[in-house]
Order: C-alpha cells, then structure tokens, then sequence
C-alpha cells in the first residue's frame, strides 16, 4: 500500500486508488501520516480535526471516523498484530513505513542528494534530487486546504520542496549548467522575490554566461526589494557574492566541464598582454603609470560622476543610485559600497560625499536651506519654539 501527500492526499492498492471518504476522515488519515508509527492523542486529533472548536460529541464523531478509516485500509478484520490502525494509549497510531510515504521517500532522496553534493558528487547529488522533486504532483495536501494544521503542514512542506530545489540547482551549477538554469532561475526568482538564494544562484549563472551587468543588476533589484519591503539589506553571503562579481573573483568561475578545453593560464597571460583592457560602463579604469595603458577595471555604481582619493582608498560618487564606491588601492577591488541618498541628483550626490566643485556643493546646501525655510513657514501660527538654557547649577528653566 501507498500513501501519498505531496499534492491531493492519495492511497492506492495493487493499481487502484483507494476512496478516502470526505473532509474529515481524509484530514484524520493525514494526520496519522504526518506522524506515522508515532501515537496522536485522541485529545490532539479533536483539536486538529475540529480546529480547537470541537462538538460535545467530538469524541464519538472521531471514534466513528476511526472505525471508518481501519475498514478502509484493514479490510480484514482477523489481522491482529498486522493492522495498519491501531488503537495505543492515548490515542491511535498509524503503523507504516516511512517508505511507503511519498513524504519519507522525499525526505531519505533529498538526503542522500546533499550527502552527494558535500562530497563534491554533483552528478549522483543531482539524480537523487530530481527524482526527490518528482515525487511531487502539487502542493502537499491540496485537497485539504480549508483544515487548518493542513495549511500549516503544506507551508512547512513547500519549504522543504524550495530547499531540495536550491540544492539540485547548486548541483547543476557544479555542472556547468548556467545558461539552461537561466530561465528556470529567473521564474523562481520572479516567483520568490524575497528568497535570497535562488537570486545568488541566478546571479551566479548570469555572471558565468558572461553577462555580469545582468549579474549585477539583479542583486541591485533584490537589495531594493529588502529595503522596501522589509527595511533590510541582503545577507552576508549575497553581499560577498556581489564583490567577488565586481571584482572578477577567479572562484566564481564555471567548473570545468568534461569535452571542453579552457585555455591555461599562461595563454590567457599572453593573449591579454597584446589588448588593451576593455573599460565596461559604470566602471573605473586601472591604469599602468609606467606604461599610461589601461591595464583593468572596477566596476562600481551606477554613472559614476566623480573619484577622490584619501584614507588610502579610491572614492567613487554614482549619481544614478546614490551611493560611494569605496575601493581599495592595492587590491582594486570594492570593499564598501555606501548609500547616500539624492538618487539622480549630481550636486547633492557630491555634496554628501566631499567631492565636485564648488559651484556644485555651494548648489547643495542652497537647495538645503530652502527646504529648512519651506519647513519652518508650515509650522501652525501661534508655534514658538522653546530655548532652554542650562543655569550655572545645571538646572533648566
């Protein structure tokens, strides 16, 4: 016998699908599932079955549903010791294996799939957990949605569904599948805005197809996204993966891939040492005082305006997204981006950070005064602001 409960709740016999009666005696079977060979008090089952408000004749009701469910998997009554349902202190007890729930199978797949993977298996990880996520047909217990517990369970369930997916796209990424998951990782993503793994993975994928500003542009759209939504900035991990992107961080590169040759690295050497090194947009360049040629590039904000050096660092003003690159001289790498605000705004932008001219900051801080002004003349009549002064003994009056 089979018990299945990732998507509509299902029991099927030799090839046939069992009838499992209506809401209630469905919701009690899945139950007993959810805790298989564990005993669920009957005082538990009417709390759950009846959401806290169960009838005076709560009891009998569940004893009638009981009786019902152990015909439908018990047919034989004379079994004894081999009944699937019994009756334990105190309450029932559903004895299965684990093996003969969809849900255990998912569970022992998904294991063996991330044991695969931290041994570096990505092939055997990515078997284990495709076939893990087939096992689904729809969302856990879809049939039961009005019961309560099985909202519950179904939300606690599709988060074990999204994990297992996470890992078999790291899988896949270990296998130097980038550009097929691209597709697939921005419809997760669209659907899962607020999950920060699936956007490092799909800004991972990106990044390894060559197209780094897509890269980027995602992580600047999911650190809007925190912001707005919850207040916060994205996580240690999606902020490292965002520097090692700007800086080109060999680690990130795509493994290699069996049937293709990747140049060595003394090739790479001395095909670059005859080209000059590209300057992308929104970037600073690299230049070689002995040589004058541009020997790389940071990438920093969006329309950088203007570079300042102190503090034995490089400071780049971009207007576009108000915010201060900071990069770091020897390394030429960024290792602090600071938002200022004044989006768009080029004095301000400056202004905030020390850098433009004169005419330009003198720009600022009139803008400045005439918001201050505006702000005093909306005050309500009769409003005066009170001075207090500290007396010699510390007093105020």
């Amino acid at each position: 016998m089979e018990f299945r409960i990732l998507g509509p709740l299902e029991v099927e016999e030799a090839g046939q699908l069992l009838p499992l009666g209506g809401t209630k005696q469905r919701a009690l079977l899945a139950l007993l599932l959810l805790h298989a060979d564990e005993v669920v008090s009957r005082d538990r089952l009417i709390d759950e079955l009846w959401g806290g408000s169960p009838p005076d004749s709560g009891r009998t009701a569940l004893q009638v549903h009981v009786s019902q469910l152990r015909k439908l998997l018990d047919p034989d009554a004379t079994r004894g010791d081999e009944e699937l349902l019994v009756t334990r202190a105190p309450g029932y007890a559903l004895r299965v294996g684990r093996e003969s729930i969809d849900l255990g199978r998912f569970e022992a797949l998904v294991a063996a799939g991330k044991a695969e993977l931290a041994e570096g298996n990505a092939e055997e990880a990515h078997e284990h957990l495709a076939s893990a996520l087939a096992l689904w047909r729809s969302h856990a217990l879809a049939d039961l949605e009005a019961v309560p517990f099985a909202q519950a369970e179904s939300r606690r369930l599709e988060e074990l569904r999204l994990a297992a997916l996470e890992e078999r796209l790291d899988a896949d990424l270990a296998l130097g599948r980038s550009a097929e998951l691209i597709p697939e990782l921005e419809r997760l993503v669209a659907q899962e805005p607020l999950r920060e793994r699936l956007r490092g993975q799909l800004m991972l994928a990106l990044y390894r197809c060559g197209r780094q500003a897509d890269a980027l542009e995602v992580y600047r759209s999911g650190r809007r996204l925190l912001d707005e939504e919850l207040g916060l900035q994205p996580d240690d991990e999606l902020q490292r993966l965002e520097r090692a992107i700007l800086n080109h961080d060999p680690s990130l590169d795509s493994p290699v891939v069996h049937g293709v040759k990747r140049p060595s690295v003394a090739q790479r050497r001395r095909a670059s040492s005859h080209t000059e090194a590209p300057v992308p947009p929104d970037s600073v360049a690299v230049i070689d005082p002995q040589r004058s040629r541009v020997v790389g590039h940071v990438l920093v904000g969006r329309r950088p305006v203007a570079v300042a050096i102190g503090h034995g660092s490089v400071w780049v003003a971009n207007a576009d997204d108000g915010t201060v690159s900071r990069i770091h001289q020897d390394r030429h790498e960024v290792i602090r981006t600071i938002g200022i605000g004044g989006t768009g705004d080029r004095p301000r932008c400056l202004h905030r950070c020390g850098l433009g001219s004169q005419r330009e900051r003198r720009h600022s801080l009139a803008h400045r005064s005439q918001r201050r002004r505006r702000r005093r003349d909306d005050r309500p009549e009769g409003l005066e602001r009170t001075r207090l002064e500290p007396d010699l003994r510390g007093r105020r009056r």
